[in-house]
């Protein structure tokens, strides 16, 4: 029995529309992964500049009521006021311009939070690499990535421990790219701790992260532990897979560590390592060459 094996409607390639549909569901998780970034993102933006504009406006109260006291003072006359009164005047002026100080300070430190992350966020298309402060990027995404957990669980808190080298100084690479690595190694340690935080709820476990950056002949390190669920060893393998979870659908798309792995050995040529014990620690270790 001859067995015709030509492709309906003539098309030549019968699995090409299978594989169009394939990459058209790769780009919409990719995108369904970026606008979860921008979420976790938004919300550790808001609990940083939270904290400064809480300052501000704790300040801005207290100059207030000093303020009044000033007035009260004034109120006696000038040339009644005492010793005593000129003291209480001095005093309260010191105080005004230290609040004021604070309060310019913190103003400031919300600027730079907003300007920073604006940034970020216009170099989304970006391959270009630029001289950053690879210690300060280090810093800002542990953070976020840290405060958007707690906006979605407001319960879980973490020790972070950070010794990070200062005689790296700045280095030349994609801040954008390289930040969203970070903030999608530093999430998944954060969920690790948080599943382990619902397993051992007797009070004997403390969630901690421990974020370390070193300068190495060729460039720099960073290094990311947790003390969380760790890798079963049978899947350690496959987690930088695109599309690879152990996630519920509605927590991830698999398609965050396989991003981390692109960005940092292909586009910044460098290494990403895993180092895993099940129930015990995961630790995340990247290493970027660079010209000092």
């Amino acid at each position: 029995m001859d067995v015709n094996s030509q492709p309906l409607n003539g098309d030549t390639h019968p699995n090409k529309q299978f594989l169009n549909e394939v990459e058209r569901l790769q780009c919409v998780l990719k995108e369904q992964d970026k606008l979860a970034s921008i979420g976790l993102i938004t919300a550790g933006i808001l609990h940083e500049i939270r904290n400064p504009l809480n300052f501000i406006f704790n300040f801005s109260k207290v100059n207030a009521g000093l303020l009044d006291e000033f007035r009260e003072v004034l109120a006696k006359g000038v040339n009644n006021l005492t010793h005593d009164d000129f003291d209480e005047l001095k005093d309260i002026e010191v105080n005004l311009n230290r609040n004021l100080n604070k309060i310019t300070e913190n103003g400031q430190r919300a600027m730079r939070i907003i300007v920073n992350m604006l940034a970020q966020s216009r170099r989304e298309n970006a391959e270009d690499f630029e001289s950053t402060d690879i210690n300060q990027l280090v810093d800002e995404f542990v953070k976020l990535a840290y405060h958007g957990i707690r906006g979605n669980n407001s319960v879980f808190n973490l020790s972070i421990i950070t010794d990070f080298d200062a005689s790296i100084g700045k280095v030349n690479i994609n801040a954008h790219h390289l930040g969203r690595g970070l903030l999608n190694i530093v999430s998944n340690a954060c969920y690790a701790m948080e599943q382990k935080s619902k397993q051992v709820q007797d009070g004997t476990y403390t969630p901690q992260l421990t974020v370390a950056t070193k300068k190495t002949t060729e460039g720099f390190r960073i290094s990311i532990m947790d003390n969380g669920t760790g890798i079963p060893d049978e899947i350690k393998e496959n987690i930088f897979k695109p599309f690879f979870t152990t996630k519920t659908s509605s927590d991830g798309t698999g398609l965050g560590l396989s991003m981390t792995h692109d960005i940092i050995q292909k586009l910044h040529k460098g290494k990403l390592e895993v180092n895993s014990k099940a129930g015990e620690y995961t630790e995340f270790v990247i290493d970027i060459p660079v010209k000092y």
